[in-house]
């Protein structure tokens, strides 16, 4: 599933619900294939497109940390690969932030 299709996920302006088609939420295998194709892009966006990014990014941690909370709807196993995927896009966001500052 990606995020746009988690329940949690509370649909932003445009850009960001397109993007968040693209950002798998329960796979660590498919998610950093996706960080690698928005690290790429990411140089190519405008700084509004970024900020957004670093929102998005911000967003899908929260949310996905918050459905590791459900144990009623997922087994250890998902919650713990949900959990990782988290792990993974807060650690971009990190990295985008960093760079931001540069």
């Amino acid at each position: 599933m990606t995020l746009a299709q988690e329940k949690p996920f509370k649909k932003g302006d445009p850009f960001k619900a397109k993007l968040a088609y693209d950002i798998p939420s329960r796979n660590p295998e498919r998610a950093k294939e996706a960080i690698d194709k928005l690290r790429e892009n990411y140089k190519k966006m405008t700084p509004t497109e970024q900020e957004k990014v670093l929102q998005l990014m911000q967003e899908a941690r929260w949310t996905l940390v918050q459905m590791t909370t459900n144990k009623r709807e997922f087994t250890s196993a998902e919650r713990k690969k949900i959990w990782e995927v988290a792990m993974l896009y807060s650690a971009f966001k990190g990295e985008l932030s960093r760079g931001k500052k540069k």
